[in-house]
């Protein structure tokens, strides 16, 4: 199937999560169905959700004068936010409509578009998506994303995997380019619940390591690194100076390269890896003079058979 007279897309990021951040998934589909030539813009719901509902937290964390009371402030917005997406996934649940529901569903229909797609990244996401796409009539609806269930695929017009697929069913082609610089001048970055921007980075699809119980990232897709050429211009074309890798796991030779490239834009970064030991002192010293400033340990536990399948992080910095 194909939609030769629907070509106006709408790559959607629902809510709920946590906003301090644009979202990569739909920044990168945007890139890519633009290089493409394709008729495409983006709308962060998760952001909007935040600004209107904890306006007083937003400018809290965009205007941090007093870091004592940070670890504080956090407890209190991650205890009030995670009640509110409870309560409102509740209301979905029960056929009612989640708060700020007619706004999010205004902004939608402000674009005009003719294919609205959901990346469902956290299955937080999936309930509010599911409202939406009860009330979008006269467009096509497509979800798609790790977090994506049965009911969701139900009731959208179409399910599909990635943006390959995504290409084909919106203009029936293959990829023209293959090198994506993936382009956040689309948002404006100030909105988002930080004293500065921090852009996620994602080098590679899926995980090399793949033998993590807890995990099932690896299960839908083979490990594919990304071309790191276009990695160092999305960087360099943000004009932002902090960015989080968002790769599953990076392995060491790979992550000195990335390491490399930081060093030479002069930016700060974060990533997320398993503390293996070829991650020895000296590797993180030279992560450490590259910019980086800290890395999220994934470590799963082991110490009984009822704790598998759990894991907890730590930083060091």
């Amino acid at each position: 199937m194909v939609l030769e007279n629907k070509k106006k897309i709408l790559l959607v990021y629902p809510p709920f999560c946590t906003p301090a951040s644009p979202p990569y998934s739909i920044t990168y589909l945007y890139s890519f169905l633009k290089k493409n030539k394709c008729e495409v813009d983006v709308l962060d719901l998760n952001i909007e959700f935040h600004k209107l509902k904890f306006p007083d937290y937003q400018k809290y964390y965009q205007n941090i004068k007093d870091w004592n009371d940070y670890s504080n402030k956090t407890r209190e917005f991650v205890r009030i936010t995670s009640d509110t997406y409870s309560e409102n996934n509740k209301k979905v649940v029960k056929g009612e409509n989640p708060e700020l529901f007619d706004d999010m569903l205004a902004k939608i229909k402000e674009k005009k578009p003719d294919i609205v797609a959901f990346s469902i990244v956290y299955s937080s996401q999936a309930f509010y998506t599911y409202a939406l796409i009860k009330k979008l009539k006269g467009v096509v609806t497509i979800v798609g994303g790790p977090a994506v269930n049965e009911k969701l695929i139900k009731i959208a017009d179409k399910h599909l995997n990635d943006e390959n697929e995504l290409l084909d069913f919106v203009a029936g082609k293959k990829p023209e380019e293959k090198e994506i610089v993936v382009d956040y001048s689309i948002y404006n970055l100030k909105d988002y619940f930080t004293p500065e921007p921090v852009i996620p980075i994602k080098t590679s699809n899926s995980c090399y390591y793949r033998k993590c119980t807890y995990c099932s990232h690896f299960s839908r897709k083979q490990y594919c690194e990304f071309n790191l050429d276009a990695v160092k211009k999305t960087i360099a074309r943000s004009k932002q100076k902090y960015f989080f890798l968002i790769d599953d796991m990076i392995p060491k030779k790979r992550l000195l390269e990335i390491a490399e490239i930081m060093k030479q834009l002069d930016v700060k970064w974060t990533c997320q890896l398993k503390p293996t030991i070829e991650f020895d002192l000296g590797t993180l010293k030279t992560f450490r003079e590259s910019g980086l400033i800290m890395i999220m340990w994934g470590v799963e536990s082991g110490n009984h058979p009822r704790h598998w399948g759990q894991n907890s992080y730590f930083h060091v910095s």
